[in-house]
């Protein structure tokens, strides 16, 4: 979220503002305070005390001032002397003096702005801030302003109140104090009163700007609806990206992807093409392959090394090659084409070359963790291609080598490690992990016990990791795998099913899914297996191994 810009210069513009208030109100209701004072010594000493004022004599001023405190009583009294302390500059005892008078009349809102004015003025703005829960409606709250922009330059955002530049808004309306307030509350996650804010700011500048501010603090909220109605007005004609960009997103979470895909259908005819997701949102909505193909090559074409596009491009490779008749393997072997099998090529899902170049590409052009993820789904395209151990491990090596603290590429190597049987491999790498593993210790354990038979022991470790919200989903995983080595499938299928259940993120969802899906179509239940795979590309339509087998399945019905 955006944090807005400085505040502090505003706050002191503000200040001499609310001093001078103070002074002008303060002044204004002592003013009578001789005349009207029942305690006709206590203005004849007031009169004594204002001589030696005159006359230049603060100190004789000072003290008879405090001397004087002792006969005080009554708010327009203890006001008198407090007024006299700072015309003399003695701030120090004009706060001993508010203080004693608050002590007296605690619920008196004159002493407590007062009081409030001179600990903000000695920077102690912790003890300040105490009175502004009885100021911000008072007569006072401009004081209460002051005291609530005095805390804010000293405090960070997170310890900050809005309400103290709701109440600078209300003293001096200034989208400044609004745009603050909207960031605090939406810091604390408190969107509701966030976007309350944000409207008011459209009252006064209702800017597409302004407008998209509101529609992003409506999306984190969860205010769909609120998001769409702010955007749609503003969306034909909008000179930033962004809108577009926001709105379709909303569309997507109210499930109205026909709409969103309208949106992004725009941008693209319109050549609004600052940023890939269009294209990428576009393609991956695209429920035509030969459609998303197309897109996506478009999209590499202006974005080469957009990793979402690129591992999205990879993922859907298709290794069965081009369906050519014998007669047209001959033609395109000899180097010969005719229309037909032009069609086709241009029909044809993506081919393994063609991702294999897209992603050397996409290297070429990434850096840090966005290469690293290209690099991966490199080998494991490479993988996938049957390409052999010799040839994809010292390239998984040399990545290790070059980004040892990456938490990623620690993932892929543990699990590619695991996959291909070399289970001393993936226990030295994972005692390299930096984070506590005392979690994980019987899991680990679990696995070990699997990898040399001990499916029995290990299960009872699996089992025993139930409750735990870290591991207990991975554990179900594995009791599924164990079932399914023991010919149990249908205890598997519903372990996986379980795992999904618990499983932290909707990708892991996914997989565990695709792992049921899988066991179901072994033993050849198809129609249910569909309808899993279906749930799995759900969570994650980007699980490539759930949307090849659904393929499988579904020609083969």
């Amino acid at each position: 979220m955006k944090k807005y810009g400085t505040t502090g210069c505003a706050a002191y513009r503000f200040a001499p503002f609310l001093f001078l208030f103070f002074l002008i109100s303060t002044i204004i209701g002592i003013s009578g305070c001789k005349n009207q004072s029942p305690d006709t010594t206590f203005s004849v000493a007031l009169e004594r005390i204002d001589s030696h004022i005159e006359s230049g004599n603060a100190k004789k001023a000072a003290n008879l001032l405090v001397r004087l405190q002792k006969r005080a009583s009554g708010s327009r009294q203890w006001l008198s002397i407090i007024k006299r302390h700072l015309q003399i500059h003695r701030y120090d005892l004009a706060l001993t003096a508010a203080s004693e008078a608050l002590a007296r009349q605690p619920a008196n809102e004159e002493l407590s702005a007062l009081k409030a004015w001179l600990l903000t003025r000695d920077g102690l703005i912790g003890d300040a801030v105490s009175f502004f829960p009885i100021l911000k409606s008072s007569r006072y709250r401009a004081t209460a302003a002051y005291v609530g922009v005095r805390q804010a330059l000293d405090a960070s955002l997170s310890a900050q109140d809005p309400l103290w530049w709701i109440t600078c808004w209300d003293c001096k309306p200034s989208t400044v104090f609004l745009k603050n307030a909207v960031a605090i509350s939406a810091l604390g996650r408190d969107f509701k009163s966030a976007l309350e804010y944000a409207k008011r700011i459209l009252v006064s500048d209702d800017t597409e700007q302004n407008r998209l501010e509101a529609a992003c603090i409506a999306l984190d909220g969860k205010f769909i609806d609120t998001t769409i109605e702010l955007l749609q007005p503003v969306f034909a004609y909008a000179q930033s990206e962004a809108v577009p960009l926001v709105l379709s997103d909303a569309y997507v979470l109210a499930g109205k992807i026909d709409k969103a895909r309208y949106v992004w259908d725009s941008m693209i005819s319109k050549s609004r093409l600052v940023h890939p997701l269009a294209l990428y949102n576009f393609a991956w909505s695209e429920p035509d392959a030969e459609l998303r193909k197309k897109t996506l090559e478009q999209c590499l074409f202006l974005f080469p090394g957009y990793y979402p596009a690129v591992a999205l491009y990879a993922r859907s490779t298709n290794f069965t090659g081009l369906s050519f008749d014998p007669l047209e393997k001959e033609l395109d072997k000899a180097g010969y084409t005719t229309l037909v099998m032009e069609e086709k090529k241009r029909a044809a899902p993506v081919s393994p070359q063609d991702a294999l170049r897209s992603l050397e590409t996409a290297a070429t052009l990434a850096t840090g963790e966005e290469y690293i993820k290209i690099e991966l789904e490199r080998l494991r395209l490479l993988e996938y291609m049957r390409e052999s151990a010799a040839f994809i491990q010292p390239r998984l090596w040399n990545l290790l080598e070059q980004y040892p603290e990456s938490t990623v590429l620690q993932a892929y190597a543990l699990s590619y490690f695991t996959r291909i049987n070399e289970y001393t491999t993936a226990f030295a790498l994972n005692t390299k992990q930096k984070s506590d593993t005392s979690e994980y210790t019987a899991l680990f354990d679990g696995v070990r016990l699997c990898s040399v038979g001990k499916l029995d022991e290990a299960a009872v470790l699996f089992e025993s990791c139930a409750g735990n919200e870290k591991t207990e989903w991975m554990a179900l995983a594995n009791l599924g795998l164990i079932s399914e080595k023991k010919r149990e499938y249908a205890e598997a299928v519903e372990q996986f099913s379980l795992g999904a259940e618990r499983a932290p993120d909707t990708r892991a969802s996914s997989r565990l899914h695709f792992e049921a899906a899988r066991i179901l179509s072994n033993v050849r239940n198809r129609d249910r297996a569909i309808s899993v795979l279906g749930y799995a590309l759900q969570l994650d339509p980007q699980n490539y191994r759930a949307e090849q087998l659904l393929r499988q399945l579904e020609a083969v019905r």
